[in-house]
């Protein structure tokens, strides 16, 4: 009955397939570098790249940074950044 609604609870990360990345997935991502300056450099950069392929408009703002629940990358000790 198409008057009728259903309710569907779609949870794609609910499977029990493995969810840990492989070595060799890790060792690519971490010979790229993207967290070797933070967070914060790592959120210009894609925000940039976005633009820059046009996947959002040119004059799109950047959401501004929750510091009431994230430090900056600059503010963060030693220990926090292995994190």
């Amino acid at each position: 009955d198409p008057n009728k609604p259903f309710f569907c609870y779609y949870v794609p990360g609910g499977t029990h397939a493995p969810h840990h990345p492989t070595k060799e997935w890790v060792d690519k991502i971490h010979e790229m570098h993207l967290f070797d300056e933070g967070w914060n450099k790592l959120r210009d950069t894609i925000f940039a790249n976005e633009k820059k392929l046009g996947v959002i408009p040119q004059d799109a703002q950047m959401t501004p940074w929750p510091h009431d629940l994230l430090k900056n990358w600059d503010e963060l000790t030693a220990d926090e950044k292995k994190m």
